[in-house]
């Protein structure tokens, strides 16, 4: 959400993130002199619980729509619809969390570490474990739309 918490309860604050790191390099690719000038993003939210927060949400459709860019939130309950979820979280980021998190008994990490973690888990990760997770969600968002949105295909033995 947009919550920084405090020295004694810190949070993560997403809407800080968006706003001091991942909108000004999205816009620094696709921006003037951009190596993708011209293209427009599609930013796909997940609608987990923090991601929800009133704040956070008018922040990034603003700036969105400012831009021209698209903010596709997905729907809730549905990490299989998600890229990052299929294909990005399980191949890297999951087993370095993992390690933060015994590295510091299960309580916060300091904010550099978290980065240092996350960035290299994001450069060691393999443009093809990427793709296939997109191809991966295809596959499945068709049959969600064979089934009218209803997610109990995910038990069906043909799945």
């Amino acid at each position: 959400g947009s919550n920084h918490g405090t020295s004694d309860d810190p949070k993560f604050s997403l809407k800080a993130l968006f706003e001091d790191s991942i909108f000004p390099q999205i816009n620094n690719l696709v921006g003037p002199g951009g190596r993708f000038e011209g293209y427009v993003p599609v930013i796909q939210g997940d609608n987990a619980g923090p991601h929800t927060d009133r704040a956070f949400k008018e922040y990034v459709t603003t700036y969105c729509v400012e831009k021209g860019w698209k903010w596709e939130p997905q729907a809730p309950q549905m990490p299989h619809a998600n890229n990052l979820d299929l294909a990005i979280f399980p191949a890297r980021m999951s087993k370095k969390h993992s390690a933060v998190l015994a590295k510091h008994g299960n309580k916060m990490a300091p904010n550099d570490e978290i980065w240092d973690t996350a960035e290299y888990a994001w450069n060691h990760l393999e443009s093809t474990s990427v793709a296939r997770g997109f191809l991966h969600a295809y596959r499945i968002l068709k049959k969600v739309v064979v089934h009218k949105g209803d997610n109990t295909f995910l038990q069906s033995s043909d799945f």
